[in-house]
């Protein structure tokens, strides 16, 4: 697991994880392509999408009471990022 967090956590070279944790890197390919076969097998129970207009409604609404975050249904690591409206110059 730990070859995985830092793989995931500080993506680079699996030579330099590899290096870092004492594994060859090898070991860093089997494993983050093991883990990531796990996750992805239970994505269906862990990760759930709307799946009406009201389960959308309904879930907006509980982010916006329970963290006044408007808009959103859900967060993958509840970390927000705010992104910036591109600025367009009036002549284009």
């Amino acid at each position: 697991m730990r070859v995985f967090l830092r793989y995931v956590g500080d993506p680079g070279f699996q030579i330099g994880i590899g290096d870092g944790i004492g594994v060859h890197q090898s070991t860093v390919s089997r494993t983050v392509t093991n883990v990531i076969t796990r996750i992805v097998q239970k994505s269906n129970i862990w990760i759930r999408f709307p799946t009406s207009c009201e389960d959308l409604h309904n879930a907006k609404n509980k982010w916006q009471e329970k963290f006044n975050f408007p808009s959103t249904i859900g967060a993958i690591d509840c970390t927000d990022i705010p992104i910036m409206k591109p600025f367009i110059h009036a002549d284009e």
